[in-house]
């Protein structure tokens, strides 16, 4: 199975167009996003959205 999302924005252009906090260690960039890898969710924590690298 060949790639099936490329990131083309920064994790921090992604938390401004969500209004979510991007962690300070935060250390995921753009990119391709393989099937089993790592991509950037925005997810909802308490009420604040966050940033992650989730598998």
């Amino acid at each position: 199975m060949c790639n099936l999302y490329t990131q083309k924005k920064s994790p921090a252009v992604i938390a401004d167009l969500f209004r979510a906090q991007l962690p300070a260690n935060f250390n995921a960039g753009p990119g391709e996003v393989y099937p089993g890898g790592r991509g950037i969710v925005v997810r909802d924590d308490g009420g604040e959205r966050i940033v992650e690298a989730m598998t």
